[in-house]
């Protein structure tokens, strides 16, 4: 039983739900089965929900039918019952949340049974409080074009008006413009990110008509307009500008979870530029992630996610904004999940003090981890070689860069990861053995050091190797 998605649906159930679920079933409009309610009753008291051992069928059974020999297919009849009402309830649940949607559908029922009056006053509610919904995405285009679309049927059908089809034929055709970027854009992501292909059709359509019709007054057309822009033709940097100012014009139009996607767009926009050279770009990506930090934009279900805390962590190191960054990493430390709390709160802590070149804490904070994700494992090694470096800490050094390459070799790293880290753990090999002495020497390890790809510590070699006598 503890696999049934009976059981699967009732434990995502919080109290409230629970309690509201239970009066549900205690009205006989949607049950009138004694056992269905003595059921519910018994899965959710004492936590049963979560325990094994209460779940099993026959001893569930016995507390249903205390006197009856153990019959599963009336068991497994029970269970479907209580699974309708489940479904039924959580449908309701979810519609009785979208106002304008049941003002919306109680219209469509009056006009169905021809109660003019009623059908008009329930419109205009529906119609009023759409306008004064907080955002301006796709869902708010879908309401526009089902409330359209039955003031149409209404007035064809009982008062003849020359309403006309064509307000409703564009409420359509702007909804699926919206629609078909918003997915497009999607599809686009999805196809950098697993090497695959999509067929995405009309595309070139919707993009020239949009361009033509000049449609971006309609925020949930030119958002994600800009973010197609920015993710296909993603060397041309004005189209990040038009995005970002789509963001502050439009950002509190769309829902928390929507806008944070077209963030993630925008800094995936940035990091290509940083990639190809652009350092102006570190800015802008600290500006997106300190922007979406005091919207409340990266937590999600209560919790920030490690990456992103790394990420704006490295940002903020970027630019030398070393007390945001230190404040950052205190203030977040409990929005990370518990499992990944500590050692991510000790890394940052010391890619912190290593930025601020305090390396003794840096040192103190890396020893403490313990590295349960590889790519911070290998960048906190190579935190650990440029600390024993910038301390002469030589003797340690060597051992490190041994077990570094032994780790490397080990490991099923990415292809572009294992090569970079090897290359760092050549060069600091040759900056070690380099003769200080011979300029000669250092200009040739100079050049090979700036001709080498990939090699992220490119800038860190090369300031050692210039601070060499």
């Amino acid at each position: 039983m503890i696999k049934s998605n009976l059981i699967r649906v009732l434990q995502t159930f919080n109290k409230k739900e629970l309690r509201d679920f239970k009066k549900w079933l205690q009205s006989p409009s949607h049950n009138q089965r004694e056992d269905v309610i003595i059921l519910l009753g018994y899965l959710g008291e004492d936590n049963r929900l979560g325990q094994e051992d209460k779940l099993e069928k026959k001893l569930v059974f016995s507390h249903l039918f205390p006197n009856e020999t153990y019959s599963d297919a009336k068991m497994r009849q029970v269970m479907y019952f209580l699974m309708q009402n489940v479904e039924q309830f959580l449908i309701f649940e979810e519609v009785s949340k979208n106002e304008i949607l049941v003002k919306t559908t109680l219209a469509r029922v009056y006009r169905k049974r021809k109660l003019g009056k009623s059908f008009e006053k329930n419109l205009k509610t529906a119609s009023q409080l759409l306008e004064e919904s907080d955002f301006r995405n796709e869902d708010y285009l879908r309401s526009d074009f089902e409330l359209k679309t039955e003031k149409y049927k209404f007035l064809s059908e009982f008062k003849r008006s020359d309403f006309g089809y064509q307000q409703v034929s564009n409420a359509l055709d702007v909804e699926y413009l919206a629609n078909k970027l918003k997915a497009s854009c999607i599809m686009f992501t999805h196809q950098r990110v697993y090497k695959t292909e999509y067929e995405i059709g009309l595309f070139d359509e919707v993009v020239n008509y949009v361009e033509k019709k000049q449609l971006f007054e309609v925020p949930a057309i030119a958002m994600y307009y800009y973010s197609y822009k920015s993710i296909v033709e993603n060397t041309l940097t004005e189209h990040f500008w038009n995005l970002k100012d789509e963001i502050t014009k439009s950002g509190h139009l769309f829902p928390k979870e929507e806008i944070r996607n077209i963030y993630v767009i925008a800094l995936n926009f940035c990091i290509g530029q940083i990639n190809a050279g652009n350092k102006a770009f570190i800015k802008e990506t600290f500006a997106l992630y300190k922007k979406g930090i005091a919207e409340d934009l990266f937590v999600f279900d209560g919790y920030l996610s490690r990456f992103t805390y790394k990420n704006i962590v490295s940002a903020g190191l970027n630019l030398s904004e070393y007390e945001w960054v230190f404040n950052f990493i205190e203030e977040y430390k409990d929005r990370l999940r518990k499992e990944y709390r500590e050692s991510n709160y000790k890394y940052n802590l010391a890619k912190f003090y290593y930025a601020t070149n305090e390396y003794e804490k840096a040192l103190q904070f890396l020893i403490q981890v313990d590295y349960d994700d590889l790519f911070m494992n290998l960048d906190a090694k190579n935190m650990l070689m440029k600390i024993y470096y910038e301390l002469e800490e030589f003797t340690a050094l060597d051992s490190l860069l041994e077990s570094f390459k032994t780790f490397i070799r080990r490991k099923k790293v990415i292809g572009y990861h294992k090569s970079n880290y090897q290359n760092i753990i050549k060069y600091i090999n040759k900056i070690l053995k380099v003769n200080p002495y011979s300029k000669k020497e250092k200009e040739a390890l100079k050049m090979l050091i700036q001709e080498t790809n990939p090699l992220t510590e490119k800038e860190w070699l090369l300031t050692q190797l210039q601070k060499l006598n």
